[in-house]
């Protein structure tokens, strides 16, 4: 699986500063491309941690965020996940003015009406160091 850096609005890969707040939104497509509605949604979970050690940051592992922890998904079935200060920390040792990159998986289930799938995808936050 592909991990994709989460991208500004002008196509650059964001940075995000230690500390700070940042909205992620996905939608999320079945396999034919077709967006998955909120109601064909069964589960969705982000787990959050440090892609050089592993570290789970901030407690979030198979977290709820379908209407959740931070998470709103509209009926169309486009997440928007608030991470806040607590999920943007350095966990590592990388020095100041440097990233520290956190993969951020979301894993989800729904009916495709005839049986239950399962979706998982990672994006890729990078953290800087602050002094």
């Amino acid at each position: 699986m592909a991990r994709l850096d989460l991208k500004d609005a002008a196509g650059k890969a964001l940075v995000v500063q230690q500390g700070e707040d940042c909205d992620v939104v996905v939608s999320f497509t079945d396999m034919a491309g077709a967006a998955i509605l909120k109601a064909a949604l069964a589960t969705l979970t982000a787990t959050l941690f440090d892609e050089s050690t592993s570290t789970t940051i901030n407690s979030r592992s198979a977290q709820s965020v379908l209407d959740a922890n931070g998470g709103t998904v509209t009926s169309g079935g486009v997440l928007t996940l608030r991470l806040g200060p607590l999920d943007n920390v350095i966990v590592g040792s990388v020095a100041v003015g440097d990233v520290e990159r956190h993969v951020l998986r979301l894993t989800w289930t729904w009916s495709d009406g005839v049986q239950n799938r399962t979706g998982i995808e990672e994006r890729v936050i990078s953290v800087e160091r602050l002094a």
